[in-house]
């Protein structure tokens, strides 16, 4: 190939024959063709560099090799500067051997500009080092198309080892690298559907249990990072032992490409459990079997399953117990479920029932009127339905039976379910009380008149048969005071009427009444026409001539103002005694809190007049004072706060707390005044140094603690005080006990109010207001936790608080 020389170093850019790249970029032909073509090549290429000089010159040569391989060939002397290339290579190029010469120029106009600076950069490299050399790149065909071509070459060396030529191949790759391109969409696509699909998926080595990818989607499920899964065998996940994990993996050997549906419990990075189903598939990626598993978490369900089970067993254990019998039915009408009551009212096992029409087990004139209630109640998905039917037990015999039936659906199957009661005893109580109803009709018509006109309020309450009861009617004036007319109640049982505490107070009520079997007296609360009522009323039972008690008459009497009146004038005694006993409190309290230290002010004030003191008692005299004046100024200050506190001026100025720290310089405060007590001092931190920075209120949190350890200082005489904190569950909880006095129980729930000390007597041993544990407790709320004490009197005190746990997040973390 001809090329315009410029000088005779091999190094030259200019000089050095095209095809040469850099070995990082070598395409690798994956089709067997691209390879014998080379390896056919690089034989060639190695003969000739033992061959003879004339013997490689030789076209006869030349033609065996071109005729070996469909690959343009192209040689390039050194020394003449000469450049030869095959017939096959012009071809390549494009090019007509009848325009132009061989040379470089003519060869690198045909690479398309793209691709010239990787291509001029590959030859340089490849002379400088003197090696073996290979590059690929695009040309345009005479279509306008883009066709990719590869050359592979080596040097040549005479018998002193200096480089004489290059020689090489070029053939035409784009129909391989078309495929190479489709087949690196085709990775792109499965991974870009992999990597972001919300399912669950890794992929296995069957052989070994490592986890050889992951999705995203794996990842925020189990808790690991990709890296992290990719890194892990699925023994650690999968909560089987090691032995059952590999039993479940060899299960796949000698398995075709087919499909398994599996459920396992998987254990996630915070220590969680779920139940997993699991549809894996074996798959091949570069001859290697591989198990691709999509994950399904189905702990929820599994769990509502259980619930569901769980339940079906307490519906038949309760209904098993019950009188009653209990039937279900599918939609044709079928018995599905038969209690055992079955065999006391019908004679029939559940057994014999089941399977079998409901409509088999009615009077004739029932069927009919049952099978349209039926009906109606499926299409319309009506509930609670009662109606009493005429029912045939086993030997053909009528008994009456009350049917509470409704619409019954599940996740299987639909149709009816209710309880049978047999009333025959009560229909034929009822008849017998028609006929003593019918006989005092003259005298209710007598009665009815006082009914009427009467002040109180008057109601009558039926006792069914069963023990329930039914309202059978009220009086005028009761309407009045309560809102509720005649035609709301009457028939009305209390549960259908009342909310369900006030109906089951009282039936309460009406049972003691038939019980003592005399009137009953009692005051009881309603709420009525929106708003709470009192009452005196007196339940009367009225029997039949059998002596038993069918009936109660009630009269109540609206007492709502005079209990009212009554409460009012107990809270406003209650309240003016506690006033009047804080007012005294505070008073004598706040008289002998500043009292005292003004009178050791001014005492010691006027002994430091005094001309003959000495420098020791001087200073002595000073330090009292000073410790006076401070115990003024904490009364003022206590005093302020409380005052900002009621007049909502508090704010809470939030910032970055380092715990620890805090904990730490209270411990080194109050060090010398316990030491000085001869008591122990200990402070417990409960998270390190990086977890212990917190957002919140760092000056009241100190304040807190300060008073917190104040009192405990305060009345401990022996032993010691330790405070801390742990996190539980999202908050943190302070603690501060001592071995001190204890708090009486009576006094446990007061001592957070404000000037209540367990001795408030002015001759006891301590100082202080009275306020510091209400300003704690005000604090604390400020903050947003809670604040307790538990104590046993002369064991000691515990004081409890918490507040939320809001880490600052650090960049590192």
């Amino acid at each position: 190939m001809a090329k315009k020389q410029q000088h005779n170093n091999p190094d030259s850019p200019s000089e050095v024959p095209p095809y040469l790249e850099e070995q990082s970029g070598i395409h690798q032909a994956s089709s067997l063709d691209s390879f014998r073509v080379f390896q056919a090549i690089n034989t060639c290429n190695h003969t000739l560099i033992h061959a003879d000089e004339e013997l490689l010159a030789s076209n006869e040569r030349m033609r065996l090799i071109m005729a070996a391989t469909d690959a343009g060939i192209w040689e390039y002397e050194i020394s003449t500067n000469t450049t030869i290339w095959s017939d096959k290579l012009w071809q390549l190029y494009g090019l007509d051997p009848k325009c132009i010469k061989p040379a470089y120029d003519a060869w690198i106009n045909t690479v398309i500009p793209e691709d010239r600076g990787v291509v001029e950069l590959a030859v340089q490299k490849a002379l400088n080092t003197g090696g073996e050399y290979s590059c690929r790149w695009r040309i345009l065909d005479s279509d306008g198309r883009q066709r990719w071509l590869m050359s592979k070459g080596s040097p040549f060396k005479d018998s002193a080892g200096t480089i004489v030529r290059y020689a090489g191949v070029v053939i035409d790759i784009t129909e391989q690298q078309k495929k190479d391109d489709a087949l690196r969409e085709s990775e792109e696509r499965f991974r870009m559907l992999f990597m972001g699909n919300i399912a669950v998926m890794i992929i296995l080595d069957p052989a070994t249990g490592t986890i050889v990818d992951a999705n995203q989607s794996a990842a925020d499920f189990y808790g690991w990072p990709i890296e992290v899964l990719k890194q892990m065998n699925i023994k650690q996940i999968n909560i089987l032992t090691p032995e059952e994990v590999t039993l479940e993996l060899n299960k796949w050997k000698g398995e075709s490409l087919g499909k398994k549906h599996l459920f396992f419990f998987h254990r996630r990075a915070d220590g969680s459990v779920r139940d997993v189903e699991i549809f894996a598939q074996k798959i091949v990626v570069q001859g290697k079997e591989l198990v691709y598993d999509i994950i399904n978490d189905i702990t929820e369900r599994r769990q509502a399953e259980q619930a569901l089970q769980s339940n079906e067993r307490k519906f038949r254990s309760i209904t098993e117990q019950m009188a009653e019998m209990v039937f279900v039915t599918d939609t044709n009408g079928s018995l599905t479920y038969v209690s055992p009551a079955a065999e006391n009212l019908f004679g029939y096992y559940p057994h014999e029932m089941t399977g079998h029409l409901f409509t088999e087990y009615l009077a004739e004139e029932d069927i009919s009127r049952a099978f349209a209630l039926f009906q109606e109640t499926l299409l319309q998905h009506l509930h609670t339905r009662i109606v009493e039917l005429k029912l045939c037990r086993k030997h053909a015999s009528l008994f009456d039976g009350e049917v509470h039936f409704q619409y019954y659906q599940d996740n299987e199957s639909a149709g009816m379910i209710g309880m049978i009661h047999d009333v025959t005893e009560r229909k034929h109580q009822e008849n017998l009380r028609k006929q003593y109803e019918e006989a005092l009709q003259e005298s209710e018509q007598f009665l009815a008149s006082i009914y009427q006109e009467v002040n109180h309020s008057i109601f009558v309450v039926d006792v069914r048969p069963d023990g329930g009861f039914r309202f059978k009617g009220i009086n005028p004036i009761h309407e009045k005071l309560t809102g509720i007319n005649n035609e709301e109640i009457v028939g009305k049982t209390p549960e259908e009427f009342l909310d369900h505490d006030v109906a089951a107070a009282i039936i309460h009520n009406y049972e003691s009444c038939i019980q003592e079997g005399q009137a009953i007296h009692y005051a009881e609360s309603i709420p009525f026409l929106g708003k709470n009522t009192y009452w005196d009323t007196t339940l009367n039972p009225v029997r039949n001539e059998s002596g038993h008690i069918y009936r109660i008459i009630g009269t109540s009497k609206n007492v709502t103002e005079q209990k009212q009146l009554l409460n009012q004038l107990i809270a406003s005694k209650e309240k003016a005694e506690e006033s009047d006993r804080v007012k005294s409190a505070f008073l004598a309290n706040i008289s002998h809190e500043i009292r005292t230290p003004m009178n050791g002010i001014l005492g010691f004030s006027a002994l430091l007049k005094e001309s003959d003191l000495s420098g020791e008692e001087m200073n002595q005299y000073i330090d009292l004072i000073q410790k006076s004046g401070q115990r003024m100024l904490d009364l003022i200050n206590d005093l302020l706060d409380i005052s900002r506190i009621d007049a909502e001026e508090t704010k809470v100025h939030i910032t970055e707390t380092p715990l620890n720290d805090l904990m730490h310089q209270l411990h080194a405060f109050f060090k010398y005044e316990a030491v000085t007590k001869g008591l122990r001092l200990t402070c417990a931190t409960g998270l390190s140094d990086s977890e212990s920075t917190i957002n919140t209120d760092s000056g009241k949190l100190n304040q807190i603690l300060t008073n917190l350890v104040k009192n405990s200082l305060k009345f401990t005489q022996y032993g010691g005080i330790d405070f801390g904190y742990i996190r539980k569950n999202g908050i943190l909880e302070f603690y501060c006990i001592d071995s001190g006095m204890g708090i009486p129980a009576e006094m446990q729930n007061k001592v957070f109010d404000r000037f209540q000390q367990v001795d408030n007597t002015l001759t006891r041993g301590h100082e202080g207001a009275g306020l510091g544990l209400s300003i704690t407790k005000a604090f604390v709320h400020m903050l947003g936790g809670t604040i307790r004490v538990e104590s046993v009197e002369g064991e000691g005190s515990t004081f409890l608080f918490t507040l939320p746990y809001n880490p600052i997040l650090r960049q590192n973390s």
